[in-house]
């Protein structure tokens, strides 16, 4: 059996359930205060940028319409009415 010797302190302030802040990210504040875990790195830049990929529209048909509007009369036509 393994000895776990990093026994888990009690927070100093209960847990607030009715807070927006999820449990996990105080726990990971607690854990990044106290040395425990790196604070994530943030790249602003980069994010932004692959952010404006994910916006701008493929080069693709569909910005371009649906087609020819003669193809789509003749399908019409041959829709069977009830």
């Amino acid at each position: 059996m393994a000895d776990d010797t990093k026994a888990s302190k009690p927070s100093e302030q209960p847990y607030d359930t009715e807070s927006e802040e999820s449990f996990d990210a105080k726990v990971l504040n607690e854990e990044i205060q106290e040395g425990e875990q790196n604070a994530p790195k943030v790249d602003v830049e980069n994010d932004y940028a692959a952010s404006k990929k994910l916006s701008e529209p493929a080069d693709n048909e569909s910005s371009k319409g649906a087609g020819n509007p003669d193809s789509f009369r003749d399908m019409a036509k041959q829709v069977k009415r009830k």
